[in-house]
């Protein structure tokens, strides 16, 4: 303890891990934060060793469970805190926002899954499926949304500029260019 300040661990170990067991785990995990790829980072180290010990499941698995704790964003905030209270605010993660290390997560995430050292679970992939639709309809909405608000907008504007008595004639003429402008469907050809 600092001051009244509890200094929080910054590494998760698991001693059935070769990555947690190994001398180089720092550099292993310094990589791994700077967004190293997995593949980079294992032949690096395994060329240090002079043999293939770690495999792309090993750096995976330290990497998703290890790496960053159960929960990366309370990983990085606390780090974040420890780090200002040791001192060195040179260490601190530059992300240490929570939504900034979820951001984190998925880069790691899709740079695992693209270098082939992890693999989606069927249940990942129904819910980022549901999340991508979540996305869409809400980027739907917000698109229609601020369209009739520019409708409504552009509406109040001919009503402030145009005289009453042409309103019914701008409403034909609307009218006339949204019937040109209709695609035609193959039973009305």
């Amino acid at each position: 303890m600092i001051g009244n300040e509890t200094i929080v661990p910054l590494v998760v170990s698991e001693p059935r891990c070769k990555v947690c067991r190994s001398e180089h785990r720092a550099m292993i995990d310094a990589m791994l934060r700077q967004g190293t790829p997995h593949t980079e980072v294992r032949q690096h180290v395994n060329g240090i060793l002079g043999h293939e010990y770690f495999t792309p499941n090993n750096l995976s698995v330290h990497a998703r469970k290890h790496l960053y704790g159960s929960d990366p964003a309370e990983w990085l905030r606390k780090s974040a805190r420890a780090q200002r209270v040791l001192g060195d605010p040179s260490a601190v993660p530059a992300h240490t926002r929570p939504e900034d290390a979820l951001r984190a997560v998925v880069e790691i995430g899709l740079r695992s899954i693209d270098a082939g050292v992890a693999v989606p679970e069927p249940g990942d992939v129904i819910r980022a499926a549901r999340e991508l639709k979540r996305i869409e309809l809400d980027g739907e909405r917000a698109t229609e949304e601020q369209m009739l608000r520019e409708i409504k907008a552009f509406t109040t504007a001919v009503k402030r500029v145009v005289p009453e008595e042409m309103w019914d004639a701008v409403y034909a003429e609307y009218e006339a260019v949204l019937t040109e402008s209709t695609p035609k469907t193959r039973g009305a050809q």
